[in-house]
């Protein structure tokens, strides 16, 4: 739309427009539409008559009304992105992303998502769709499997017969998963003129031969996959990513385009502990998202980032806290919270890790428990970062 306003901000950092630059109707829109992505603080005297919009952490696109959008850019680099991304989706094994991609904007990032989960669901497809046999019910002139005789014997004047069988069928969750995505990913508007296509075509190939019910994230997590059907693991990953950062339903009744926003928090902390689960010594495991009881009647209860573990003995050695933000130093309350996560493993170490060096690295020792800030800096390529950190950890637990 050639007379769309688009309002450009940068991760975190604050955007300020004249009073004239926004009317008040969209201002209330996109803070009521996106309150945990975007704050916005209206125009005062105080503040200059000027609007202030912050993103808190969010990436991408969010529509605001079909005349408006706001697009938010990652302080980070963007092809860091894909390598987080292969780490938190459990995609680096598949190697789908060949060699160093240079992109230069969300936009970018986006279609070239698009363009891999095409490819890979159109080279599926093109091998032939994985099948199950699944229970099947019908009317047919013969017998097919088993036949309802009760039935029978009460309507012995019906030409045809109740069957009960088994079908191998292509359309089971496996392929409607990405069947949906795909049709998500076309309607979204967000593609290149090249991709569009690519993904429209890769879509019509699926739902030529499967329906395509509604999905969402939680469809692509946890499933089951063996020497047949392995190949669709990474092709499920990335319709994760896609469903999780995905707006509206595709018949939520929003005209608007639909966003597309990451939480950064949320794949930070994914990043992190795939990639330390990669990379620690045998001798150690980690444990992601750990859910602590405090109180008798489990109403009261921790969720902490990350656990590690001495492997042999099971016992708990270091909590870890992952916070994707640029303080100077660490936050009083961040600290709380890691001695609080400390206290109720009966570990005496925690860290803070965040994903940059902070001006003042920090040693904090509160009763037993010492806290210490590390970081995974995603300001570098990763090949570098990765090391370091790697490095900060093993030094940490000696």
């Amino acid at each position: 739309m050639a007379n769309r306003q688009t309002i450009r901000l940068s991760e975190r950092r604050p955007k300020h427009l004249r009073r004239s630059e926004l009317s008040e109707e969209l201002a209330v829109r996109l803070s009521r539409k996106y309150p945990s992505a975007v704050t916005v603080e209206f125009p005062t005297p105080l503040n200059g008559e000027r609007w202030t919009i912050t993103s808190q952490g969010w990436i991408g696109y969010l529509p605001v009304s079909p005349e408006c959008m706001v697009e938010i850019t990652p302080r980070i680099q963007i092809d860091n992105l894909f390598r987080m991304l292969e780490y938190a989706y459990r995609l680096k094994s598949f190697q789908i992303f060949p060699g160093v991609i240079h992109v230069r904007s969300i936009e970018a990032f986006f279609d070239r998502l698009a363009r891999v989960l095409a490819d890979l669901a159109m080279a599926r497809r093109r091998r032939g769709l994985y099948r199950e046999y699944v229970p099947a019910h019908d009317e047919l002139p013969y017998v097919r499997g088993r036949m309802d005789f009760v039935r029978r014997v009460e309507q012995p004047w019906r030409a045809l017969l109740d069957c009960e069988f088994e079908e191998h069928t292509a359309n089971i969750a496996d392929n409607q998963i990405i069947a949906y995505c795909l049709k998500w990913i076309a309607k979204s508007g967000r593609c290149s003129q090249a991709t569009a296509p690519h993904v429209r075509r890769a879509y019509r190939m699926y739902a030529a031969e499967i329906d395509v019910p509604r999905f969402d994230l939680k469809a692509c997590i946890g499933r089951f996959y063996n020497r047949l059907n392995q190949d669709y693991e990474p092709i499920h990953g990335l319709c994760r990513f896609f469903l999780e950062h995905a707006g509206p339903r595709l018949d939520s009744g929003d005209h608007t385009m639909p966003p597309f926003a990451v939480n950064m928090d949320h794949l930070f902390e994914m990043f992190v502990a795939e990639w330390l689960a990669a990379h620690l010594p045998a001798s150690l495991r980690l444990k992601a998202q750990e859910s602590v009881q405090l109180d008798r009647n489990n109403t009261l209860r921790f969720s902490i980032d990350l656990v590690i573990y001495d492997r042999e003995k099971n016992t708990p050695l270091a909590v870890l806290d992952t916070k994707y933000k640029r303080p100077k130093a660490p936050d009083t309350a961040d600290v709380a919270q890691a001695v609080a996560y400390a206290e109720s493993k009966n570990v005496k170490l925690a860290a803070l890790i965040y994903p940059e060096p902070l001006p003042r690295s920090s040693k904090i020792i509160v009763g037993q428990t010492r806290v210490e800030t590390l970081e995974f800096d995603l300001t570098k390529n990763l090949e570098e970062s990765s090391p370091v950190f790697l490095h900060q950890i093993l030094t940490l637990m000696s």
